[in-house]
């Protein structure tokens, strides 16, 4: 999640959202989470299948910092038969 090093604590309350082309795909909130990449695991699980660019926003209400994180998918290729 770039350069900057955003510490999280188990008792961080945290906000979590992902959006793609102006949907909300997936939200979350609650505290317990020991990194960020554990916060963007369970919204890149939560949000499913999709093809194209998404957004992941992670809002550390706590300690009062925000990052977002540009998530692109691609669409599988279909093995021919």
């Amino acid at each position: 999640m770039g350069n900057k090093v955003y510490n999280l604590s188990t008792s961080d309350f945290v906000f979590g959202t992902v959006i793609a082309g102006g949907r909300t795909l997936a939200t979350l909130a609650g505290n317990g989470y020991a990194t960020i990449e554990e916060v963007a695991r369970e919204l890149r699980q939560a949000a499913g299948l999709f093809v194209g660019l998404a957004s992941i926003i992670i809002r550390n209400r706590t300690q009062g910092w925000q990052v977002e994180q540009p998530v692109a998918r691609a669409a599988k290729r279909l093995r021919r038969a």
